[in-house]
């Protein structure tokens, strides 16, 4: 039984070795997907970026992209859709996620020293 279970882990480790970028990439896409989908669904606002397409679209862009570019792509959607609701609720908003970003981004540089 236990033979068994490291053949498998060691077939796995090989397919995975073999296609790793292949599988990154659509792991990538699928949260993407998820994410705008999210986004759309509790929020849903702006009726043209509420259309399940853009957000195929975005999450399609988003796999060929760095990780962090989805983050930014998904703050930025956030944004747009809180445009119809209220231009002070965008600006508070767009506030709290570039003060996000920055103290992101210092906590990376401070833990590289």
């Amino acid at each position: 039984m236990m033979d068994n279970l490291f053949v498998l882990k060691g077939q796995l480790q090989q397919t995975y070795a073999k296609y790793s970028k292949i599988i990154d990439k659509f792991a990538q896409f699928v949260v993407a997907l998820l994410t705008f989908f999210m986004i759309n669904s509790n929020l849903g606002y702006f009726e043209l970026l509420a259309n399940p397409v853009i957000a195929f679209g975005l999450s399609v862009i988003c796999a060929f992209l760095p990780p962090v570019a989805m983050a930014l792509f998904a703050a930025g959607f956030v944004i747009a859709h809180l445009y119809p609701v209220s231009l002070g609720l965008l600006i508070v908003v767009a506030m709290v996620f570039l003060l996000m970003f920055i103290f992101y981004k210092n906590h990376i540089l401070l833990s590289q020293i």
